[in-house]
């Protein structure tokens, strides 16, 4: 499916590796720092913030109608 895919990339690079090394901090601190729910609920969420960086794709961008990739990476 191209171009109206659900899982269509909507991220721009910096957008993508500030996620990615965001994600790894979150997921440090939370599952290997913190204790308990709050080091838990860190770390899954860094896992998701991770996840979106890695795949280039953000479905609350993609309900919002967002995208941070150039004009020539949307062709």
């Amino acid at each position: 499916m191209r171009g109206g895919g659900m899982l269509t990339k909507n991220m721009g690079t910096l957008d993508r590796f500030i996620r990615i090394m965001l994600g790894i901090v979150m997921m440090a601190v939370g599952f290997g720092v913190m204790s308990g729910g709050g080091g838990i609920t860190l770390g899954v969420t860094g896992a998701m913030v991770f996840f979106t960086g890695v795949t280039g794709v953000c479905l609350t961008y993609k309900l919002f109608n967002l995208n941070t990739l150039g004009k020539a990476a949307r062709k």
